[in-house]
């Protein structure tokens, strides 16, 4: 039976090959040759999971290199397909009008990111999606606020530019509001009227 398995594994005919696999497992369970044979096969029909699952099994039954060389090839095709699935979704999303689907499309990229950081698109998408958010919610923000508080913003920063040129000029202004005050003043007329009449 073993034989068998591995004829069919070198004329690449997987489909007999599990058929077989399963029955020498039925007969030799837990044989760890047999999960790995079988895990190899299942990664070429692109059965991921299973062929996961199956690694994992033969790993715990006999730790050797070629299982993890085996296990991490899984993964890693597992982590491109999640990728490309994820990339798919964000796609459709982020080319919507509507900000609850570019809400997604975001969380989607950040994901893609979490698991491919130097995806090119991911990383622009993202950029661009979350500067349009942030403007977005500016925009709302302004239209949703009263008028005059629009005015009263404009006047507060008007405000500070002269409060700024007052504060530059300070004491100049106090002395020239003292001499108005003084020339201006009854006492300083009255003063000036005694020094005339003599």
């Amino acid at each position: 039976l073993s034989a068998e398995v591995d004829s069919l594994l070198q004329s690449g005919d997987c489909d007999a090959a599990i058929a077989k696999l399963s029955l020498h497992n039925a007969i030799d369970p837990g044989n760890p040759s047999v999960h790995y044979k079988r895990a190899m096969c299942l990664f070429e029909m692109g059965r991921l999971d299973a062929a996961l699952s199956d690694i994992d099994v033969a790993i715990a039954a006999s730790p050797q290199e070629p299982y993890f060389l085996l296990r991490d090839r899984i993964s890693g095709e597992m982590s491109r397909a999640e990728v490309r699935n994820l990339v798919e979704q964000a796609r459709e999303l982020s080319d919507s009008d509507l900000p609850r689907h570019r809400a997604q499309a975001i969380d989607l990229l950040a994901r893609i990111l979490e698991l491919n950081p130097d995806h090119k698109w991911a990383r622009n998408e993202f950029a661009r999606l979350s500067q349009d958010e942030s403007e977005r919610l500016a925009t709302k923000r302004r239209a949703s606020e009263p008028a005059w508080r629009e005015g009263a913003r404009t006047v507060w920063a008007m405000m500070g530019s002269a409060g700024t040129w007052a504060g530059r000029h300070l004491s100049a202004l106090v002395a020239l509001a003292i001499a108005v005050l003084l020339l201006r003043s009854p006492l300083s007329r009255a003063l000036a009227r005694r020094l005339q009449r003599p």
